[in-house]
């Protein structure tokens, strides 16, 4: 399955309203997302994101295997909020509990803490959404707060919940953990003293960057995940190659599912 999150095109405009022209769909969202959805909606919307200036938002497609599945936008909060960023996003019904939407928007974080200099994203989600908030907790979100009667949608007052990312926190664990399971899915020899090297390296590695060398600017300003997650791969292939190998019968179970 190949997930793309892209820019919306004229010709989208038929498969976007394809997909959004659900009430299960629209009841979780604003009433800015209409229904029913008709081809005209998806035009007008598809021309509004194709104005909206990168520097304000991003407006994006989430593809799966090449055809519209939904969408994801990301708002650039202005004066004081200029640091935070505002996460929405929706699947068609018949791309539900399939992992995509977890990963749409780890990817669309990861890329906005990588060229933007946003600190925090954050997500509202009613309460009766609980997929929604799965996905949000899957992706590292905390739970910040809890609002009684905050939505009135379809003349019923519903709950809703505030979840946020913090661009430290999302490469503290990036760092650590990533490389690791990468590691342990195409490489038979790493062990249990490379992978536990690689974690204390990528996680100490995000807080002396973050703290000590980013500060000075330059070629030490770029975002702390990506030196961070080199030099834990570098610790666990190293310190696994000094080390003891795994057993046989691990390395054997190891080719099996490979």
């Amino acid at each position: 399955m190949e997930i793309q999150i892209r820019t919306w095109r004229p010709e989208d405009a038929a498969a976007l309203a394809e997909q959004a022209n659900n009430e299960k769909v629209a009841e979780h969202l604003r009433n800015v997302f209409p229904h029913p959805y008709t081809e005209e909606d998806a035009q007008f919307f598809i021309n509004g994101a194709l104005r909206t200036h990168c520097d304000r938002a991003w407006v994006r497609a989430i593809e799966v295997d090449g055809k519209i599945a939904g969408g994801i936008t990301l708002t650039f909060g202005d004066d004081v909020y200029s640091k935070n960023g505002e996460l929405g996003y929706w699947l068609g019904e018949s791309y539900w509990n399939r992992g995509i939407a977890t990963r749409a928007v780890a990817d669309l974080c990861e890329r906005a803490f990588r060229e933007t200099d946003l600190v925090r994203i954050e997500a509202e989600v009613l309460t009766n959404n609980p997929a929604s908030i799965r996905v949000l907790e899957k992706d590292h979100f905390q739970r910040e707060g809890y609002f009684c009667n905050r939505v009135c949608k379809n003349d019923q007052l519903i709950d809703s919940v505030i979840f946020a990312l913090v661009s430290f926190a999302w490469a503290g664990f990036g760092a650590t953990f990533g490389p690791v399971m990468l590691f342990s899915l195409f490489w038979k020899r790493i062990n249990r003293p490379g992978a536990i090297a690689g974690m204390l390296s990528g996680g100490i590695s995000v807080f002396v960057w973050k703290n000590l060398l980013s500060p000075m600017g330059g070629i030490w300003g770029i975002y702390e995940l990506f030196p961070a997650f080199i030099i834990s791969c570098i610790f666990i292939v190293v310190v696994s190659l000094c080390t003891k190998e795994p057993d046989k019968e691990i390395q054997k179970e190891f080719d099996l599912a490979a």
